[in-house]
């Protein structure tokens, strides 16, 4: 658990954390701060690991989108299906004008991403890996994937 205070000390809120995916592992005691990146303050979603190590005290590490930017530029490094039957997504802290996720599907018409999971998140320098896997409901078989990328606050 920590708590975010003002300049005057007054507690502003404080939030229960994991320290396994899908909340960011790398800040939890390995030289990251955990940044928050906006929404529901509870929601593992909502944090990332700073970029620097030892956090960014007073400072954002923030990279702001540009209209004419890619969003899947802006937000990722890479994508690709992994070999351990996972899907594998790279991407660039700091990108917080980002919401990712992974979708699937069989027909090339429904795509839903609640059957997704994150279950692996590793962080080194400036990108986040994370592993996405389907969930064990869904029936085995040839599939398609996704990258899905909403820019947020626009």
């Amino acid at each position: 658990m920590f708590s975010l205070e003002s300049q005057g000390r007054g507690v502003l809120w404080t939030v229960s954390y994991g320290d396994s995916a899908p909340w960011p592992g790398s800040a939890d005691g390995l030289g990251q701060s955990r940044i928050y990146r906006g929404g529901i303050q509870t929601s593992p979603n909502s944090w990332r690991p700073s970029v620097a190590e030892r956090g960014n005290p007073g400072e954002s590490d923030h990279i702001d989108f540009a209209d004419s930017e890619d969003p899947l530029g802006y937000a990722l490094k890479s994508f690709e299906l992994g070999s351990s039957g996972g899907f594998d997504v790279c991407h660039r802290l700091g990108a917080d004008d980002a919401l990712v996720e992974v979708q699937w599907t069989r027909d090339l018409q429904h795509w839903p991403s609640e059957s997704m999971e994150r279950t692996v998140s590793v962080t080194t320098g400036a990108e986040r890996y994370d592993v996405w896997r389907r969930v064990a409901d869904v029936p085995s078989g040839r599939c398609s994937y996704r990258v899905k990328v909403v820019i947020i606050g626009r």
